[in-house]
């Protein structure tokens, strides 16, 4: 399923609804999917009635407040269960480097992503959660470093935290547990 950016429906209040609608539509079969056209003609009538009555509202088939409200209500219920999840995005300043010894609440993400890459691939130290660059933890940087083919500094880096998130990605998927 496609996801489009808000600002497209801005001043296309038919077609913002109909896409609402055939999110949820996906989600629920007592619904009926529409196309987003922006024509509010006999299918996307029937799709809001459809919606009415399963969401317990009068089914008249007219976009009220109430109705409005509801869609959008559900629509953002549901959008989180079918879109992906927001992506963790880590802000290092430019040319920050997270060094040993650096107390970094960024140490504790590190440090988790070095726990599952262990886990997964084997190969490197195991690390606490500390939120400190300390021995352990180092050693594991260096370790992955090594191992990415990147210099050995134990220090985390903008190119190591990227390869650090590209190996977590690949490894974990979805985050089930493989056996």
């Amino acid at each position: 399923m496609s996801s489009r950016n808000p600002s497209y429906f801005v001043g296309k209040p038919i077609e913002s609804m109909q896409y609402m609608l055939r999110v949820l539509s996906q989600g629920d079969r007592r619904l009926l999917p529409v196309t987003p056209d922006g024509i509010f003609g006999q299918n996307t009538m029937a799709a809001v009635i459809a919606f009415q009555r399963a969401f317990g509202l009068p089914a008249t088939g007219v976009v009220n407040q109430a109705t409005w409200e509801r869609l959008a209500e559900e629509y953002r219920r549901e959008a989180v269960l079918q879109y992906q999840a927001e992506p963790l995005l880590i802000l290092l300043n430019p040319r920050q480097v997270i060094q040993p010894g650096e107390v970094n609440q960024h140490v504790y993400l590190i440090q988790s992503v070095l726990q599952a890459l262990s886990r997964t691939y084997g190969g490197l130290p195991q690390v606490g959660f500390t939120g400190i660059m300390d021995a352990p933890t180092v050693a594991a940087v260096r370790r992955f470093q090594g191992l990415s083919g990147l210099r050995t500094t134990g220090a985390v880096d903008k190119q190591t935290w990227q390869n650090l998130a590209r190996q977590y990605t690949m490894a974990a998927g979805t985050g089930g547990v493989r056996r």
